[in-house]
């Protein structure tokens, strides 16, 4: 009983892994530098505002809650003239519905 055994191999890795450079601990420190800081500052923030009741009518609005609220205000305008319209139409018709109905 004779037993042949074969071993492949190769002479280079199939993936190569990344080597290090004398970059990559700064890329490093800096990301973890950032992560810290971001952290740091948002603790920082919630912890040392003071919180204070205030009317609203008190609050300023920013230009964009203007220009939305300019905008419901034209389109409310513009909803309300349009069923007053409707109602022309429609008040007009009752009347002669009921005339017509009165004849019979």
């Amino acid at each position: 009983a004779v037993v042949s055994t074969q071993s492949t191999g190769s002479d280079s890795p199939l993936v190569y892994l990344p080597t290090p450079d004398f970059s990559m601990p700064f890329n490093v420190l800096c990301l973890v530098s950032t992560v810290i800081a971001i952290v740091y500052g948002s603790l920082f923030s919630l912890t040392t505002k003071r919180l204070a009741c205030v009317k609203e009518s008190e609050v300023k609005k920013g230009l964009l809650l203007q220009l939305i609220t300019a905008l419901r205000g034209a389109l409310r305008k513009q909803d309300s003239a349009e069923s007053k319209q409707v109602d022309d139409i429609v008040e007009p018709k009752k009347e002669q519905n009921k005339k017509q109905e009165e004849k019979l």
